[in-house]
């Protein structure tokens, strides 16, 4: 077979093709795994607190079902010594997001937690200190209870967020 310009042409133009689609091809399936590894690797949230200077990473059970809320009150009582207080409430799957309190986290002056803490009768709700900074201490409110029918999806999904104090100290940065 005899090599003709023309056979010459055609020849390197199927190369090009041929080798610019494997590139393009090669681009696309990085350009899927980049996807693949964003959708399987999230991630984790956050939340800073500007006032106090402390972050603290979620959990990973909170994944998007938690919400942050500033506010003086936990339980139904304010914590009105509190410098600041945020509340982090579970929100409800399938029921217009209604939310429920899971734990609080409030600063304190240690001065008056420690005055707080040594007056007899207070009404203030039992908290555990989890970290401390200068002369401020942060303390943690947990909803020990259920507000679900334990055994109800609802029940099973606020479980999931309840963390333990050890997880929450090591989310924390102050």
């Amino acid at each position: 077979m005899r090599v003709t310009p023309m056979r010459l042409a055609i020849a390197a133009f199927a190369s090009v093709a041929v080798i610019s689609g494997c590139a393009g091809q090669s681009k696309q399936e990085k350009t899927a795994q980049q996807g693949q590894s964003a959708i399987a690797a999230p991630a984790q949230q956050a939340y800073h607190n500007d006032a106090e200077q402390y972050t603290l990473t979620y959990p990973t059970s909170w994944n998007t079902r938690v919400q942050p809320q500033d506010t003086n009150v936990w339980q139904g009582k304010a914590l009105l010594d509190a410098e600041n207080v945020v509340v982090f409430s579970y929100l409800e799957i399938d029921n217009g997001n209604q939310s429920k309190p899971l734990l609080a986290l409030a600063t304190y002056d240690k001065a008056t937690y420690d005055r707080l803490m040594s007056e007899v009768g207070t009404e203030m709700p039992s908290g555990q200190v989890v970290a401390t900074r200068d002369n401020k201490v942060l303390v943690v409110y947990q909803n020990a209870n259920n507000p679900y029918d334990p055994a109800s999806f609802q029940g099973q999904q606020y479980a999931r967020r309840q963390v333990g104090l050890n997880t929450l100290k090591s989310g924390l940065q102050w």
